[in-house]
């Protein structure tokens, strides 16, 4: 097993960006890295993993099959990271910019999402929406992936302690359902803009 001591979790970083970008100069200027130090990067991470994790094709920077099964954990962790440094910062339906991805089938982008879309845009009207048809059985797959890796609580379900509110309550439990469906999202390719 790797030392966790041993391990530069910036690598992660590099990891996340090349997996979204599929290009080093993109992945570099996103992290603010130059093309050698990215280059040096994934040099690292390959011998980490000891697998070449990436392969340059014409559709960019695309994951091998040990990449591929390695995007989603990563994908968690920096989730969970973000979250970590957002903890003391109180969700607010009203002024958040936060991006939500939805997985639904095509039935449910015509029944749901219209609805949907027209309430967010009353209460949360600097949300961006995006969602993507996924079939039935995948999203079944991914679904049961998320659960059996959730780290939330036996019933799942948020409740209000002496210094919350229920208005907090109903903020905290909208969040993570979005992040449920998001990790869902992570576990599909894939995705449009609400509304496209």
């Amino acid at each position: 097993m790797t030392d966790l001591n041993k391990v530069d979790l910036n690598l992660l970083r590099v990891f996340h960006a090349i997996a979204e970008e599929r290009s080093l100069t993109r992945a570099g200027q996103r992290l603010g890295l130059s093309q050698p130090a990215i280059s040096y990067a994934l040099g690292r991470l390959r011998a980490l993993f000891d697998d070449p994790l990436f392969v340059r094709t014409s559709d960019g920077m695309l994951p091998t099959s040990a990449g591929q099964q390695l995007v989603l954990p990563v994908n968690r962790a920096m989730a969970s990271i973000r979250d970590a440094l957002q903890y003391r910062e109180r969700f607010d339906l009203a002024t958040t910019t936060r991006v939500f991805r939805l997985s639904m089938s095509d039935i449910g982008e015509q029944v749901f999402l219209p609805p949907i879309c027209e309430q967010l845009q009353r209460i949360a009207p600097n949300v961006t929406l995006e969602a993507e048809q996924v079939p039935l059985a995948q999203v079944e797959e991914a679904m049961r992936h998320v659960l059996e890796s959730s780290s939330t609580s036996t019933t799942g379900l948020p409740h209000a302690t002496e210094n919350e509110t229920d208005d907090d309550v109903e903020a905290e439990f909208c969040a993570r359902s979005v992040r449920v469906m998001a990790d869902v999202n992570d576990h599909v390719a894939g995705g449009k803009p609400c509304g496209s």
